[in-house]
C-alpha cells in the first residue's frame, strides 16, 4: 500500500506501475550510483590537476632564481622576473611556445623537477629574452669598475720612467714625465697632489737655482758684459720676466751686484697661472702663450677669494702698466684711502692688474695682490680679486709678465 506523499508531481500512476512491473527495475537503480561515483571522480580528478597548472605558471616566474642557482646567468639579478616576462617574443618564438605547451601539458600529468625546471621554452627562448638586457645593462658597470685600473697602470708607468731618468740625473726628462702625468685624463686627484709635489721639488733645481741644464728649454746662460743691468738684460735677451726673478734665481744680494764676464742664469717664460676656485689653489706653469698643451707645471700657491663667490670665471691676462709694488690703494665701498708704505693697507705690497679675455672682457677692477689678513687665505674673503700670502705673491709679481702671461680662473 502505497502513501498520498509517496505520488510525486509529474508522475502518473501509470508509469510508477510499469516500472515495478518491468523485470529492469533493479539493475537501473544500481546504475544511478556507478554514474554518480564516475562524476565524482572525474571532479577529484580535475581538482588534483590544478596544483601542477600552478606550478608551471608559478615555474616561470621561479626560473631565474634557479637558473641563477645553476650558475646558468649570474646576470639575472639585474632585471626583475615580471620585466622579463613583458617581453614580446618573435611570433615564430610564440608559436613554438605556445605548441611545446600544447604537446606536453596532456602528455606529461605530473612532469617530474627537471622536467619543469628546464623545459624546451626555457633553454630556446628564455635566454633569447635575456641578451639584451644583459647587454644592456652591465655596459655602465663595466665602464665604473674597469675605467680606473687603466688610468693607473698608465700614469703609473709615466711616474715610473720620471723616476727612472731623477736616479739617471736627467731632471729635465723627469719633469716631463711627470708633466705629461699631470696633464693626463686618466690622472687621479690624488695621483696629480702627488705629481705636484715631485715637480715643485724638481723646479726649485730647474728654475729658481743658479744651476742650469743641458736640453732645458725655458733656460740659458747668459755672459754679463761691460755696462750691463739685470733690467738691461732681460730686456735685451726677450726674458718675459721681471729682471727680479734674474736676482733671485742667481742669488745676487743686490741688483748692482754683477761683473763683466759673470755668467747669469736667465729664466725665458712666459709663466701663466691656472686659479682653481674650489681648491683655493693657484697653479703656475711655463710655456708658450700661443699653446696651452705645452704647458709645464712649475709650483702652487694658496689663494684667498671673493667673498659670495665674487670673484669671476674666464681667461684674462695682466694689463699693461698695472703691475704696481708698495701701492696706494683706495677702498672702493668705503673710500678710505691707503698710502705707500702704510702697513694696514689691505692689497699688501704688490698688486698685479688683470683684464678680461673674451668673455671676461665684461669684468674690471680685478686683480692678485697681497693681504694683511693671512687667515683669509683659503676662504671667501675678498672683494673678489684673488688674495696671496705676502712672500707667494712677491714670487708671482716676478714670474707674470704684462700683456703676455694669462691667468686662468676656473670653478
Amino acid at each position: 500500500m502505497s502513501l498520498p506523499s509517496q505520488g510525486g508531481i509529474g508522475f502518473g500512476g501509470a508509469t510508477r506501475g510499469r516500472r515495478r512491473r518491468g523485470g529492469r527495475g533493479g539493475p537501473r537503480k544500481l546504475l544511478i550510483p556507478v554514474v554518480v561515483v564516475a562524476l565524482v571522480g572525474g571532479v577529484v580528478w580535475l581538482v588534483m590537476r590544478e596544483p601542477d597548472s600552478a606550478t608551471a605558471d608559478n615555474d616561470a616566474t621561479a626560473i631565474p632564481t634557479r637558473l641563477a642557482q645553476e650558475g646558468t646567468s649570474r646576470q639575472q639579478p639585474l632585471v626583475p622576473p615580471q620585466r622579463r616576462a613583458e617581453r614580446s617574443a618573435s611570433p615564430i618564438e610564440q608559436r613554438q611556445d605556445t605548441a611545446s605547451r600544447t604537446t606536453t601539458q596532456p602528455v606529461v600529468q605530473d612532469p617530474p623537477p627537471q622536467s619543469r625546471t628546464v623545459s624546451a621554452p626555457v633553454e630556446t627562448i628564455e635566454p633569447a629574452r635575456e641578451q639584451p638586457a644583459i647587454l644592456a645593462t652591465p655596459a655602465p658597470i663595466e665602464r665604473t669598475l674597469v675605467a680606473p685600473a687603466a688610468p693607473s697602470a698608465g700614469v703609473a708607468t709615466l711616474i715610473a720612467s720620471a723616476e727612472a731618468a731623477i736616479k739617471e740625473n736627467k731632471p729635465v726628462v723627469a719633469r716631463e714625465y711627470y708633466n705629461r702625468a699631470l696633464l693626463s685624463e686618466l690622472a687621479t686627484e690624488s695621483d696629480r697632489v702627488q705629481i705636484r709635489e715631485q715637480m715643485a721639488a724638481l723646479n726649485e733645481d730647474l728654475i729658481f737655482s743658479p744651476r742650469v741644464y743641458p736640453n732645458d728649454p725655458f733656460t740659458t746662460s747668459y755672459t754679463v758684459e761691460s755696462g750691463d743691468s739685470l733690467s738691461r738684460i732681460a730686456q735685451n735677451e726677450g726674458v718675459a720676466t721681471e729682471w727680479l726673478l734674474i736676482q733671485r734665481v742667481n742669488r745676487l744680494a743686490k741688483p748692482s751686484s754683477i761683473f763683466a764676464g759673470q755668467s747669469l742664469k736667465l729664466v725665458r717664460g712666459p709663466f701663466h697661472a691656472v686659479v682653481s676656485k674650489s681648491e683655493f689653489r693657484m697653479d703656475v706653469y711655463i710655456g708658450p702663450q700661443e699653446d696651452i698643451d705645452q704647458w709645464v707645471y712649475v709650483r702652487s700657491f694658496d689663494v684667498g677669494l671673493g667673498e659670495f663667490d665674487g670673484t669671476p670665471l674666464g681667461v684674462f691676462t695682466v694689463r699693461r702698466h698695472s703691475k704696481l709694488i708698495n701701492p696706494f690703494w683706495r677702498n672702493p665701498r668705503t673710500g678710505e684711502e691707503f698710502e705707500a708704505d702704510n702697513p694696514d693697507n689691505p692689497i699688501g705690497e704688490h698688486w698685479i692688474g688683470l683684464r678680461g679675455l673674451g668673455e671676461a672682457a665684461a669684468f674690471s677692477g680685478y686683480g692678485i695682490h697681497g693681504t694683511v689678513e693671512p687667515d683669509s687665505i683659503g676662504q671667501e674673503m675678498s672683494m673678489g680679486c684673488v688674495r696671496m700670502l705676502p712672500d707667494d705673491v712677491a714670487l708671482v709679481y716676478e714670474l707674470l709678465s704684462e700683456q703676455i702671461s694669462e691667468v686662468h680662473i676656473i670653478e
